[in-house]
């Protein structure tokens, strides 16, 4: 069954979603989602989904003749976040499983969850109710699909960030030429500020991985600089190393 896309709304090419009844169901739903009357497990997984289908076809649907007014559109786009909002609370068991399965260290635990709650949302957005695939099946692998790719990812860019940020920068006599090519880019990514770093988050990295003979902090001496938790200096730096991965990973040359 073949999906379009209209504004990043996706939905399944089916009868249901072009329904006056399904309309109403769907607008009734998402009035009590919004007035907090829905209790978990209520309504079940196809309804559900339905609905937000059938909410994302009226967002992005054009009538033959005349126009829908963005109120209009909006309401819909509401009712449709609302539902499938519920759709992604009921289900966050999902992503945490994955996660454990995967035994993840602790260093990378915000990371694993983070992916896979962000996989959750786009099975969410992509699942088809009309199938017959239950969604806790297709969901639970598509997030541990992911979380496979990030954790690859990740083990690649530790090796590099691990020669450029645990030593000092300055490059050896005996440091390859792929070596020195990754530290030039990323000087060239921390100088022009590429990664779009926040003063905290440029301040949190270079305190943790300093140039020259600058002592290395520990995540609790950084912490207590800024008045933050170890926790919290640490989801800074994860952040801050995310965004510096984003753009080498996109740089031609590092390819």
């Amino acid at each position: 069954m073949n999906r379009i896309a209209v504004r990043k709304i996706w939905y399944p090419r089916h009868p249901w979603v072009r329904r006056k009844s399904s309309a109403q169901v769907a607008a009734t739903i998402a009035a009590r989602i919004l007035k907090n009357e829905v209790r978990p497990g209520e309504i079940d997984e196809t309804t559900l989904f339905s609905a937000m289908h059938t909410c994302g076809y009226h967002v992005t649907r054009r009538p033959r003749v005349g126009r829908v007014s963005s109120v209009e559109l909006g309401k819909w786009r509401r009712r449709r976040d609302a539902i499938r909002d519920l759709i992604v609370a009921s289900n966050r068991g999902l992503a945490y499983a994955a996660v454990a399965r995967l035994r993840p260290t602790y260093q990378e635990l915000d990371d694993l969850r983070s992916e896979g709650l962000l996989a959750l949302v786009r099975a969410v957005d992509w699942f088809d109710p009309w199938r017959g695939v239950r969604f806790s099946t297709y969901a639970y692998n598509a997030i541990i699909r992911a979380l496979i790719r990030l954790r690859k990812k990740s083990a690649q860019y530790r090796q590099r960030f691990s020669v450029t940020l645990d030593f000092p920068v300055e490059t050896t006599a005996q440091a390859d030429v792929g070596t020195d090519l990754f530290l030039d880019r990323l000087h060239r990514v921390m100088e022009s500020n590429l990664a779009d770093l926040t003063e905290r988050e440029a301040d949190v990295l270079g305190r943790r991985f300093p140039l020259g003979d600058r002592p290395r902090l520990t995540l609790d001496e950084i912490g207590a600089t800024f008045g933050l938790s170890k926790e919290r200096v640490r989801q800074i730096q994860n952040r801050a190393l995310a965004k510096l991965r984003g753009v080498l990973d996109m740089d031609p040359l590092l390819q």
